[in-house]
């Protein structure tokens, strides 16, 4: 159920239960005013809402999300029985990402990170399977046209969902970086497509009257000691034993071994996580552990590869299956011991003591 006033607002105004955006929330001084350069969740939304009258507003975000988790899962479990044929468990990293997801919850809400998360991977993987079509069927033909305009529609959705739609330039810019110098050209352009969907964006930004999110020059913020504490304990969670599996699956396999569409992703996961991380404070919100969830396709690729391993045959489903089920134990834990309240830093919780629950 979201309770987020700036979505709900959105979504009311969407749905034809406002007439326009609470004026307060969405002014450009007003320091979450950003959240209504995010339309996509609440729009769809508020679209359940009016198809189906009988679902609660609030709960229509969760179907959203819920589908919007289950697209991502099934695109990265395609992606990686295509790409890594020697994982056994090719379903593993998507297992792990639903059930590790809800442990996001601490002390935030999943909202449009989940939407944010599953365009942006989807539209990455489109700019990837367009980059990988053979030569020889000519880049300009009518079929590369129109994936060129599919690329552009989802890479636009992307975009009116979250700022994590900036990782896909980014994946595309490595997979160009690293393409043969004869397909460069080709792939200029599939990364000015990608660029080119911010403009859809930018014309909602004008027409709403509502402002982007800007990152402030901070060093002395960013170098906080409890900032600095509050990034890695959050971090640590976000992925808990998953840490240690993806560790042995880098020793085992090495980094080398990573396919290239997910070691790009993580980079721009990285990248991400940097500018969220220059964004935030310890005396605003402090670091959002959603955002380190940036990075689970390659931590849950290795975590699985580390795992295979580690251990084989029967054993090695048995345990696929224990660490599904544990991933999922200290997600609802997590979701548990949540007080449902924004701002919540690891130096606070040591000031003040851990939750123990709603």
């Amino acid at each position: 159920m979201s309770d987020s006033d700036y979505y709900l607002d959105m979504a009311s105004v969407f749905a034809g239960d406002k007439p326009a955006f609470d004026q307060t929330w969405s002014d450009t001084g007003h320091f979450g005013a950003h959240h209504y350069s995010r339309p996509l969740l609440p729009f769809l939304a508020a679209m359940v809402v009016r198809a189906a009258p009988g679902i609660p507003l609030p709960r229509a975000f969760s179907l959203v999300n819920v589908f919007a988790a289950w697209v991502l899962a099934s695109a990265l479990y395609g992606l990686l029985a295509r790409i890594a044929p020697d994982l056994r468990y090719p379903w593993l990293p998507s297992a792990l990402f639903l059930t590790g997801f809800p442990q996001m919850n601490w002390g935030y809400h999943l909202l449009t990170d989940t939407i944010g998360y599953a365009t942006s991977f989807v539209a990455a993987l489109a700019a990837w399977a367009i980059l990988g079509w053979d030569r020889r069927q000519g880049p300009w033909g009518s079929g590369r046209m129109l994936a060129f305009a599919g690329l552009f529609v989802l890479q636009s959705l992307a975009f009116l969902a979250r700022e994590t739609a900036w990782m896909v330039p980014v994946v595309v810019a490595l997979m160009v970086r690293c393409s043969p110098r004869e397909r460069r050209g080709f792939g200029v352009a599939v990364l000015a497509t990608v660029l080119l969907a911010y403009l859809p964006r930018v014309f909602y930004v004008k027409l709403a009257g509502v402002t982007s999110i800007a990152i402030s020059l901070a060093p002395d913020v960013w170098l906080d000691p409890g900032y600095v504490l509050d990034f890695a304990v959050k971090s640590a969670v976000a992925f808990n034993l998953a840490w240690l599996l993806a560790g042995w699956g880098t020793r085992s396999g090495g980094v080398r071994a990573v396919p290239d569409l997910i070691a790009a992703w993580g980079v721009a996961a990285l990248v991400y996580m940097a500018a969220g991380y220059a964004h935030n404070s310890l005396a605003q919100i402090g670091y959002p552990l959603r955002l380190t969830y940036a990075l689970f396709p390659l931590v849950f690729f290795l975590a699985a590869r580390g795992l295979e391993a580690k251990a084989r045959g029967a054993r090695a489903l048995l345990a696929a299956l224990a660490l599904v089920a544990l991933n999922g134990a200290v997600a609802v834990t997590g979701t548990l011991l949540d007080r449902g309240e924004s701002g919540i830093t690891v130096p606070r919780l040591i000031q003040q003591g851990v939750p123990t629950g709603r």
